[in-house]
């Protein structure tokens, strides 16, 4: 589903630290260390896949 600029502000709301970015949706996610940080991504990514 693509959202209007007007939905996607009202939704931007309820996101904590989200922000549009050049027209993208955009988060900066800070971890301690490379192995958190590469943790993380797997879950993203096994996420995305299901």
């Amino acid at each position: 589903m693509i959202l209007s600029n007007k939905q996607l502000n009202e939704n931007l709301k309820e996101l904590d630290d989200w922000n549009i970015v050049k027209g993208r949706l955009s988060k900066e996610f800070k971890f301690k260390g490379f192995t958190q940080a590469f943790g993380f991504m797997t879950e993203v990514a096994i996420t995305a896949e299901t």
